[in-house]
């Protein structure tokens, strides 16, 4: 796994390149950023490969038992479109120091990168079939779904789409899921922060939006060509308007204000999903506070949350279940066995 993170540091400018023609990100960002924090998932997963640790209990009928955790067998992962990389070090990386073999299938809409990045995984070492890589759309992922041979299934996207796969398992062998799915993560900000520490979030449906609340500011499509909108504001949002509702991938912030802390923490709660939330005050105290009574997987106080590797990310609520990252990612690819010594 060390090696292969080399490899990929080595090959970071072709990656990012490629990456960067399926999905648009900056090729500076993926470069940069995406495909250095890929191979440091798997360095960081690849420390733990060694330290899979049983335990042992004396029990009073004369017998000793042994816990012990073992590899699932075969795992599948299914990600988004947006952060491939990243999502292959989340998903793959854990699984493979657990002990797994892989099939990792990438969104049919950014799926080049993953083809550069497999004979990798060949120079690094690692036996054929261990790790291995397909392509296509929601046809292909229904049947790593409903496949009786594979043991736990990753998906990373759309609620809709993580529900089949529920489903899939329900009517399968029962394999294991775990689902990072949608989030609509409510900015709390109080009137004592600094407003020039508040950055502007994303979220929101334009069209429905006009009949939905009020536009401030945006609204249309920017240039003539490319997937490009301009950045929007609304404000007052009816209760069940999409803008306000949904999760949209945009540059578009919906305000609703408050005026008691207990109504902030009930506007951010009225939402099906739980992924995360942000609280920007100058009181840590009360952000604490209210950390705990936000029903969300992830609370960032002052800052937007960024993922990292020692600590767990995933939702709550319809935002799904499981957890990446941290060391709870690994232990989600490993099953639970106890063995019994009697003694003579």
């Amino acid at each position: 796994m060390n090696k292969f993170a080399d490899l990929l540091e080595t090959e970071a400018a072709k990656i990012a390149k490629i990456e960067s023609s399926c999905m648009g990100m900056p090729i500076s960002v993926m470069q940069g950023a995406l495909v250095p924090r890929a191979a440091k998932s798997f360095r960081f997963y690849a420390g733990f490969a060694d330290k899979i640790q049983g335990e042992t209990f004396p029990i009073e009928d004369n017998s000793y038992r042994i816990v012990q955790y073992e590899p699932l067998g075969v795992c599948a992962g299914i990600c988004a479109w947006n952060f491939t990389l990243i999502f292959l070090g989340w998903k793959l990386a854990p699984a493979l120091a657990a002990g797994n073999t892989y099939i990792f299938k990438s969104s049919e809409k950014a799926p080049f990168s993953l083809q550069a990045v497999a004979p990798l995984f060949k120079e690094a070492g690692f036996p054929p079939g261990v790790v291995n890589f397909i392509t296509g759309d929601g046809k292909t992922g229904a049947l790593l779904a409903h496949h009786m041979d594979i043991d736990k299934i990753a998906f990373t996207g759309s609620n809709n789409v993580g529900r089949k796969i529920q489903e899939a398992s329900a009517k399968s062998n029962l394999k294991k899921v775990s689902l990072e799915l949608g989030g609509k993560s409510p900015a709390i900000v109080f009137d004592d922060v600094d407003a020039a520490t508040v950055i502007p979030l994303l979220l929101g449906y334009i069209e429905s939006g006009r009949s939905e609340a009020e536009l401030l500011v945006g609204g249309a499509r920017h240039g003539d060509t490319g997937n490009f909108v301009q950045p929007t504001i609304f404000i007052n949002p009816k209760d069940d308007a999409k803008i306000y509702r949904e999760e949209i991938f945009g540059p578009v912030l919906v305000i609703k204000t408050f005026d008691t802390e207990e109504e902030a923490v009930r506007i951010a709660n009225d939402t099906s999903f739980g992924l995360s939330a942000c609280i920007y005050t100058a009181n840590v105290s009360r952000a604490l506070v209210l950390a705990s009574k936000i029903k969300a997987g992830t609370v960032s106080i002052n800052g937007p949350y960024m993922p990292d590797f020692n600590t767990p990310f995933g939702g709550w609520k319809e935002s799904g279940s499981g957890r990446e990252c941290g060391k709870q990612a690994m232990d989600a690819y490993l099953q639970t066995k106890t063995i019994k010594i009697n003694l003579m």
